[in-house]
């Protein structure tokens, strides 16, 4: 933290402000929140990270670089910056959210991980008609996102319908399938419904042959119980994307009481994440290129 930022710190405790001379320090609804390129924070970050998220969120800059790159999977400037406060969040941030799961999970056990987590081209797949899936995409999705089906507990299956993005949580070992709904509606409910029967009718056809051998001839995962689960909803309109992948998390916060979502944080804190983590095979260089903005 700079030395400006202290001074405005210990200015705003004592009471003496309510305007900070520093710029990048604010005082909103009687809270103390810090500007970090198009955000607003509750606490100060590290300079570097300030100067990586300017350079992630700059509009002036090429839309299509490529800013996360884990080999086989990318997401550019432009995904990135759905974001932004009130944007809705691409599908690309969440197959890479997914991704990250999935490569922790394989550091486990890598010959068999419990949880698979899906991408969400998965269901957009399954949805559009999963009975059109050849064998290829069937073996495309089974070989890289799925181990062995006896040591698989959960499958983590992101969904958006109409825009608004929910997960189906399948549990194998208690036959649940279970709706993740952050911002629910009677509405929306029994078309949630039949999309989780097409998901489950695409399990059954991805995996069959292995599932039948494990469970018998008679099992099929159409058979699963579909429950919703309660808990916390959304506090606007537009953060669903962010509760999906927070749901993929264990322990799950965003479900608990005690949990206040504040979106300008939770989106910044995301965007760090995917860029600074090790499994990013480029960070070394954008931290490079950020600094010299």
């Amino acid at each position: 933290m700079d030395k400006q930022t202290s001074k405005a710190i210990e200015e705003y405790k004592a009471g003496h402000i309510q305007h900070s001379r520093d710029k990048n320090v604010i005082c909103k609804s009687g809270q103390l929140r810090f500007s970090v390129g198009p955000f607003t924070i509750p606490s100060p970050i590290s300079e570097d990270a300030k100067q990586l998220i300017r350079y992630l969120f700059d509009d002036k800059l090429n839309t299509m670089e490529i800013v996360v790159d884990i080999g086989d999977n990318s997401i550019t400037r432009s995904s990135m910056r759905t974001l932004l406060l009130g944007e809705w969040i691409d599908g690309d941030i969440i197959t890479m959210y997914a991704d990250y799961k999935n490569m922790k999970e394989a550091e486990k056990d890598v010959t068999s991980p419990r949880c698979w987590f899906l991408p969400t081209y998965y269901s957009q797949a399954a949805l559009a008609d999963w009975s059109s899936l050849n064998f290829a995409q069937a073996a495309g999705f089974r070989d890289r996102y799925m181990g062995r089906l006896d040591n698989c507990e959960k499958i983590y299956v992101p969904i958006n319908s109409d825009g608004h993005w929910y997960l189906l949580l399948v549990d194998i070992s208690h036959a649940i399938a279970t709706i993740w709904d952050s911002l629910e509606s009677w509405s929306r409910r029994e078309k949630m419904i039949n999309e989780s029967l097409a998901i489950l009718a695409s399990l059954d056809f991805v995996l069959c042959q292995e599932a039948r051998a494990l469970f018998g001839n008679r099992f099929t995962f159409l058979n699963f119980q579909i429950c919703r689960q309660a808990g916390l909803q959304q506090p606007n309109s537009f953060d669903c994307g962010y509760y999906v992948m927070k749901y993929m998390d264990s322990p799950c916060i965003v479900v608990h009481d005690s949990y206040q979502h504040d979106s300008d944080h939770a989106r910044l804190l995301l965007a760090l994440y995917l860029v600074q983590s090790p499994l990013n095979k480029i960070r070394c260089r954008l931290i490079q290129e950020a600094r010299k903005l």
